[in-house]
């Protein structure tokens, strides 16, 4: 951050030393000025947008969500084969976001009337179809990141409860302010909290290790595996698919970006690590749990007579619940945002509006609580 300012001071130092010598040496019939280093004077250098690596963090906090609780069960329904759907659904999302990438750079070129912070999926697509299809596009993509940002309250009341004890209820609306409270942070700060949430996913993974071990070591009548089950893959698809639904949270991160020329770049970088961490999870929780893979595996985290290191167990078994509730915590704000943005609340607009995103933020936040409240143990 002190680099990319520094830097700014010296571009502004230049177009002034240059300004002085073009009115000083320049004919008057010829004082059109050109600021020898335009870059100082757009936002790129706007501590409050987000750099290139920071906007990796937020794609990989967004690409990786509540679903991957699921991913060991996938496993357990389609087998040791369903690696390989992770790769194909994977791959669809990362040249979705590609082509997202691409087609709203051109939209900023047809439409330079549209704010580049106003431009989602639902833009898009009024672009390309017209207002029914920006409104149609606008109910479903509310629809399906609203449900996301209820799932991850439930997740985290869940961990939380397993943790100490507390209520799922009481945490799930202290999640659900917490969410909203971070709305009012600039995006390179809720990147600081992405990059929080990727050292969370990696212990998680130490502490499913860990943990499995530790059961299979215990577990009298071992699971079974299996290579490929045909009759169940289409169900470990869709659960795939599921952990992919924050894609329309996209086009808000690369409108946060200070150049959107990196874009691309990001992408590329954020689905490298995504598929590995996706693999992995699914791997090693059908390695240690097998047919019995709970829907959640961290459920799979069960004391058995006689465990040895069983302090050990029950200390990584609450570490993995902290680190989980962590990072969905640190990525419930991204999804907001996404809804909000299409609802015509975003974050960027002067005080003649801040009224109405401060209210529209608190029925938001309102109606996510009291959802996944109501179905907090289904």
């Amino acid at each position: 951050q002190a680099l990319v300012e520094t830097r700014g001071h010296v571009c502004q130092s230049l177009n002034t030393a240059h300004l002085f010598l073009h009115l000083t040496m320049a004919p008057t019939s010829d004082l059109a000025y050109e600021p020898v280093c335009k870059k100082a004077l757009t936002n790129d250098f706007d501590a409050s947008r987000t750099t290139l690596f920071q906007t990796v963090f937020n794609l990989i906090n967004t690409f990786i969500g509540g679903g991957l609780l699921t991913v060991p069960f996938a496993f357990s329904l389609g087998g040791a084969a369903t690696a390989n759907a992770v790769v194909v659904v994977a791959m669809m999302n990362w040249a979705t976001s590609l082509f997202l990438g691409h087609a709203l750079d051109k939209v900023e070129k047809l439409r330079p009337d549209i704010p580049r912070a106003d431009l989602d999926m639902k833009e898009l697509a009024g672009v390309v179809f017209g207002s029914v299809g920006r409104q149609v596009l606008g109910v479903v993509l509310v629809l399906e990141v609203f449900v996301a940002v209820v799932t991850f309250l439930i997740l985290i009341g869940s961990n939380v409860n397993l943790i100490c004890g507390a209520p799922k209820s009481a945490v799930i609306v202290a999640a659900g302010c917490l969410a909203t409270m971070a709305l009012w942070l600039p995006m390179s700060k809720i990147a600081m909290l992405s990059g929080l949430s990727v050292l969370c996913m990696f212990g998680a993974l130490v502490s499913l290790v860990v943990c499995g071990t530790l059961v299979a070591w215990s577990d009298k009548d071992p699971s079974e595996h299996v290579v490929l089950n045909v009759e169940k893959l289409p169900s470990a698809v869709g659960l795939l698919v599921f952990c992919f639904s924050n894609l329309p949270c996209v086009p808000n991160m690369r409108a946060s970006m200070r150049s959107v020329e990196e874009f691309p770049r990001a992408v590329n970088i954020s689905f490298l690590f995504t598929i590995p961490y996706y693999i992995a999870i699914g791997v090693l929780g059908y390695y240690f749990f097998g047919d019995a893979t709970k829907q959640n595996f961290m459920e799979n985290y069960v004391e058995v007579p006689g465990m040895p290191y069983l302090n050990v167990f029950v200390g990584f078994k609450l570490a993995s619940s902290a680190l989980f509730a962590v990072k969905l915590q640190f990525a419930a704000p991204l999804c907001s945002a996404a809804v909000l943005q299409a609802l015509g609340f975003g974050a960027e607009g002067g005080a003649e509006v801040a009224g109405r995103i401060i209210a529209a933020r608190a029925v938001f936040t309102v109606a996510s609580v009291a959802c996944a409240i109501f179905a907090r143990d289904a």
